[in-house]
């Protein structure tokens, strides 16, 4: 009888050791064939083609290429406003987007200090993962990554060290259609920062350096009368401390970096740097992409709207700044040809209401017919 017992316990021990090892080996099976199959369905998602560095989407405003001469600018396309607006421009672009576009805006917004570094890997919603898994998601993608960037970056001028042109947008999905969608760097970049920055201290540095100027412009204006005053003296410093970079060769030319500590800037600098520092006077403003008009030419320019005693205007300090050959900068005037101005005279500037190039419409503040 005991041997019978020592005999049957043996016997279910080795069925045990067995069904153990039959076990381990489907488990290894699945542990392979989820880390191949997971390999085989991670792709870089470059907007439009995989990995083709051409076609990842760029996020510089319109830069202004030709010189700006003084000379009498004759009105050719009147401005039209779409509708009124509250006061409050908070987030002014943010609030255009949709539901997609708001998804990456808000990662984004949520992750400067990440994306200080310039390698960090930005984890999107989920929901956008659940969009490329659609049958139009992926087609889709491309406008709604370049909308959301351009947007975060008019609305948030103090993030200046993102160089959106070396992000890609790529996902992960894994054996069970569980799909996670990522910003990161592109593989042929060390990083995606503005060239000249190369890590997370270079970035606080700089910031140090903005933040110390824009405490002493802050400071000059607090004993000035009203936001008159204030938008002038602000409007008069970028003037005469900027020299426009006609070069369009340094890498901060379309940044508040450029502008408040390089002291050469583009058009979208001027812009950016303007409406920084009208945010720090809670000064409502925003900036506007377009085009100008001198005479038979056009291009892509940016400026801003801002609000005063409940209406809006056009004010353009690029253009306030011109290049004058035989002029030194020390020798130059300010001029207001472009200050506070309403529709009646800011004609030569027309505005885009779609939405770089997508047929997104922009809802602008209804601007002034008059100048202040």
């Amino acid at each position: 009888m005991k041997e019978n017992t020592i005999t049957n316990l043996i016997t279910i021990i080795l069925y045990i050791i067995i069904l153990l090892l039959i076990c381990l080996t489907i488990f290894f099976g699945v542990y392979v064939y989820n880390r191949e199959y997971k390999n085989e369905k991670q792709e870089i998602i470059d907007i439009d083609t995989v990995n083709k560095k051409e076609n990842i989407i760029t996020t510089k405003l319109p830069e202004q290429d030709e010189e700006i001469n003084v000379v009498s600018i004759k009105p050719q396309v009147e401005i039209q406003s779409n509708s009124n607006m509250s006061n409050s421009v908070d987030k002014f672009y943010y609030n255009q987007l949709d539901k997609y576009s708001k998804l990456i805006y808000d990662t984004l917004n949520n992750n400067k200090e990440s994306l200080k570094t310039g390698i960090a890997k930005i984890e999107l919603d989920k929901e956008i993962g659940e969009l490329l898994k659609t049958e139009e998601g992926m087609s889709k993608i491309e406008g709604i990554f370049s909308i959301a960037i351009n947007a975060f970056e008019y609305d948030n001028p103090e993030v200046f060290y993102i160089d959106a042109s070396k992000m890609v947008l790529y996902y992960e999905m894994d054996s069970l259609g569980n799909c996670k969608t990522y910003i990161k760097d592109y593989e042929e970049n060390n990083n995606y920062l503005i060239e000249g920055f190369n890590q997370k201290e270079d970035i606080d540095r700089a910031t140090q350096q903005i933040e110390t100027m824009i405490k002493e412009l802050i400071n000059n204006t607090n004993d000035l009368n009203n936001n008159y005053e204030k938008i002038k003296y602000i409007h008069d410093w970028i003037v005469e401390n900027t020299k426009y970079d006609e070069t369009l060769s340094r890498s901060n030319r379309n940044n508040i970096y450029g502008l408040l500590v390089e002291k050469n800037a583009t058009c979208g600098g001027y812009a950016k740097t303007f409406k920084y520092i009208m945010d720090k006077l809670n000064i409502n403003s925003i900036i506007v992409q377009g085009k100008a008009e001198q005479e038979e030419t056009s291009e892509y320019h940016a400026w801003n709207y801002v609000q005063l005693d409940n209406e809006w205007y056009g004010i353009d300090c690029t253009w306030d700044d011109p290049i004058v050959r035989g002029i030194s900068d020390e020798e130059k005037q300010i001029y207001y040809n472009y200050f506070l101005k309403g529709q009646n005279s800011f004609e030569n500037h027309v505005r885009l209401d779609t939405f770089y190039g997508t047929d997104l419409k922009i809802n602008y503040p209804e601007v002034s017919v008059k100048d202040y």
